[in-house]
């Protein structure tokens, strides 16, 4: 019985064995070594130790159906988790540095394509390469899902997972190797901040008290103070009482204003209406009191601030959004998304009136969507199934299972809602979903590659894979730091977290946040984690279609 258990054949076997990869492959990759681990990633290499070890004639095609399906829930959920701030990350500073992220990605690629033209490896394994060399699995995933439109014996296909699993590991430890190496070429640019003097990220919100000096705002309302974005007037005082600041409040010289925002966007708007006041308006009592809402009611999905019309509606302010765990201001034009959090200020009765327009129901939120979830695979695998002509190219191209779903749930994720159908998914469901569909994805990979693995690692094919793994993780790194030196010189605690979303390695930022002793890492990190995702799944498919042939 044990042995038909660990042949590989029938469903029941090959559930067992995906079920043992997956979770020794987890508890590998959880063994934390000076703040490095392998994280997910463990359990391609546990997928490829149980094929090589055991040589079993595994169940081929339903390893083959498993990860197919495995993939197009990973790229799906990948799709609504980046969707909502992609936009958002190419405003203002984060334009910068996804342009810096964007030709560290190129430079990567290129390299990719010399290893191919000049140093004789095959696209398949140079696409794994680039993969392991920036700890990008879901370009693995998305390469490996190009290779099945393609002729290719098994042997080439191969090389794409075992090149993957040779490099990875280089690739973890050579970013990190790569900061210290920037830190030294860069001088005075890359000091490294203390902790004490770091500054605080731009998504954390500030309060400010700013008193009424200027003469031009004396007996005006608060719906004509200028708007200063990233700040939001909540509180009046007048004569020692405090209210609501609606947007019909008269002002007074002398009055006080209460403002929630970022430091960047109270110091104008402090400078706009008088000078800082010593007085804490919020401590002041005041029939005033703090409300949280969920927003779980699908009317208000994809509304803004400004429609909404609390503050006439109800006589309450709303001050700040938290969104994926980010809270920022409540700019007048800000869109609100299924499962936003909403921070209001107001009179006890009046907050309670306003809940029902949110919502406000934790059951609402944690139910599980299915019929968006369903709806918007059937659509990515219907538009990843099109064919589209591309100058240059013999053949159509499609966007495939990979490409497909993505893209639609970029889209959807975007939208936030259409119709009655909220394209939400709690963010503990989509981690879920992502975490358990890659781990199954890269246990199917994993055990269909394990053959030639350790016949790789002994030959001359095998460590000229890991020496181009290091030319790709180190060169485009070293490269884009000292352009970052000279221009446009972002901080070097961003510049560490650029590097490490370029790789979208949460190892790498971790060493990154405790090295600089700052929060600058992670809101880099979270500003290019969109754009990179997109241009790492794209390209590991460009160069799969363009060069397999």
């Amino acid at each position: 019985m044990a042995d038909s258990l660990i042949s590989g054949q029938g469903v029941a076997s090959t559930v067992l064995i995906l079920s043992v990869v997956a979770s020794v492959g987890l508890i590998f990759g959880a063994v934390n070594w000076r703040g490095i681990r392998l994280g997910i990633s463990g359990v391609l290499f546990a997928g490829l130790a149980w094929s090589a070890v055991f040589a079993a004639d595994l169940d081929a095609k339903t390893l083959s159906f498993l990860r197919d399906f495995a993939l197009v829930l990973f790229v799906y959920s990948v799709g609504l988790q980046v969707g909502p701030g992609f936009l958002a990350s190419m405003r203002k500073d984060g334009l910068t540095l996804n342009a810096l992220c964007a030709l560290l990605i190129a430079l990567g690629v290129g390299l990719t394509i010399c290893l191919h033209l000049f140093a004789g490896i095959s696209i398949q394994a140079g696409v794994g390469i680039l993969a392991g060399a920036t700890t990008n699995t879901a370009s693995l995933a998305a390469a490996q899902e190009a290779m099945k439109e393609i002729a290719l014996s098994v042997e080439d296909q191969a090389h794409m997972p075992v090149a993957y699993a040779l490099t990875y590991p280089f690739g973890v430890i050579g970013v990190i190797l790569g900061l210290i190496l920037l830190r030294r070429l860069g001088g005075a640019a890359a000091a490294v901040v203390p902790q004490e003097d770091a500054d605080k990220p731009a998504s954390t919100l500030a309060t400010m008290s700013i008193e009424v000096t200027n003469q031009n705002l004396d007996s005006t309302t608060v719906g004509n103070i200028p708007v200063i974005a990233g700040a939001v007037v909540s509180r009046l005082m007048h004569a020692g009482q405090v209210t609501i600041a609606r947007q019909d409040s008269l002002i007074r010289l002398g009055d006080v204003l209460y403002a929630v925002g970022t430091a960047e966007a109270l110091k104008p708007l402090c400078t706009l209406v008088g000078k800082q006041s010593p007085i804490d308006v919020a401590a002041i009592p005041a029939p005033i009191v703090t409300h949280r809402f969920l927003v779980s009611r699908e009317a208000v999905v994809g509304q803004t601030i400004d429609e909404l019309d609390c503050a006439r509606r109800f006589g309450i302010a709303i001050t700040r959004i938290t969104r994926a765990e980010m809270e920022f201001s409540a700019r007048s034009g800000l869109r609100l998304q299924f499962g936003d959090t909403v921070i209001a200020a107001g009179e006890e009765s009046a907050l309670k009136a306003a809940a029902a327009t949110f919502g406000n129901s934790v059951r609402r939120l944690s139910q599980p969507q299915l019929l968006p979830l369903f709806i918007g695979l059937a659509l990515g695998i219907v538009l990843g199934s099109v064919q589209f002509v591309l100058p240059g190219l013999p053949a159509p191209v499609k966007l495939g299972l990979a490409g497909g779903p993505l893209v639609v749930g970029l889209l959807l994720s975007w939208l936030g809602r259409l119709g009655p159908v909220v394209w939400f998914v709690p963010i503990s469901a989509n981690m879920m979903l992502r975490e358990f569909s890659l781990a199954l994805f890269l246990s199917c990979v994993g055990l269909l590659s394990g053959k030639g693995f350790l016949a790789a690692i002994a030959s001359n094919d095998g460590w000229k894979w890991m020496l181009g793994g290091a030319a790709v993780t180190f060169i485009p790194l070293l490269v884009v730091g000292l352009i970052a030196f000279r221009w446009p010189r972002p901080s070097f605690a961003s510049l560490c977290g650029l590097m490490a979303g370029s790789m979208t390695d949460a190892a790498v930022l971790g060493f990154a946040q405790n090295w600089t002793g700052s929060d600058k890492p992670a809101v880099a990190y979270a500003t290019v984690y969109p754009l990179t995702m997109i241009l790492r799944l794209l390209s590991a498919q460009l160069l799969i279609i363009f060069f397999a042939r």
